[in-house]
């Protein structure tokens, strides 16, 4: 079994409005589908209907199932974390009222909960936290914006603690596909994030799809502005996601 959740968050009339994130999820929903995947696309989603929408696929996942999971948004950061940077990094759900932020380390606990094989996209400013560098680059276009929020002491910090797993089931292969370096900003072009538009544009047009080369030939496409990476565990680099 396939399935897939793909996560485009506007933010529409906040101050943190983005244009853009709901395209990338229908785009990563449109080939998911082709590829034979089944699932939704969410364009509002709270840290609450996360961790149910994960819950369900961890409880109907078997160890042959293939799960993909993509987040098209803002991420945030802010300091007093115990990594060397100092900093702490986390992906920024909307509720339709306000912010409510999950911790990398709290991501990381639920994903590793699903069985089987999974896929994680993640288009978000210090996207590369979220595996465990760069600071931001100035913006090289006027129309582009980052994918990113200073954290404020309004936003709500989800405690996940008692719904999320610390373990990561051995059977897990975990592939990580990341927009930018921890601590880097991620852009939004007005048409899609450039990660996600680069990749699926090369994906498109590659003689290989092997993680390695996508991943490769989209960070050299995404040079200077920000740098894709991966991280895998338990899988190899030569596996394809569609």
């Amino acid at each position: 079994m396939k399935r897939y959740l793909s996560i485009g968050l506007n933010y529409a009339k906040t101050p943190y409005s983005l244009l853009d994130c709901e395209m990338d999820a229908m785009a990563i929903q449109q080939v998911a589908i082709q590829a034979g995947y089944s699932g939704a696309a969410l364009f509002k989603c709270s840290v609450s209907e996360f961790i149910s929408q994960i819950n369900d696929i961890r409880d109907n996942a078997r160890h042959n199932d293939t799960t993909l999971i993509s987040f098209s948004g803002h991420g945030t950061q802010w300091d007093g974390g115990e990594e060397k940077d100092r900093m702490e990094e986390g992906l920024c759900f909307w509720n339709g009222n306000g912010i409510e932020v999950m911790q990398d380390n709290d991501f990381r606990a639920l994903i590793n909960t699903i069985p089987g094989t999974v896929y994680v996209f993640l288009d978000s400013c210090f996207s590369g936290g979220m595996a465990r560098s760069l600071r931001g680059r100035p913006k090289l276009s006027g129309s582009w914006s980052g994918r990113f929020i200073q954290f404020e002491s309004g936003f709500r910090m989800a405690d996940c603690g008692s719904e999320t797993t610390p373990r990561l089931l051995l059977t897990n292969r975990q592939y990580y596909l990341l927009a930018c370096s921890e601590s880097e900003v991620s852009w939004s072009t007005g048409t899609g994030g450039l990660f996600t538009k680069t990749f699926l544009e090369k994906y498109q047009t590659a003689k290989s799809r092997t993680i390695k080369n996508i991943m490769t030939i989209t960070r050299k496409a995404c040079h200077p502005d920000q740098t894709p990476i991966w991280e895998i565990f338990g899988g190899a680099a030569s596996k394809k996601i569609f």
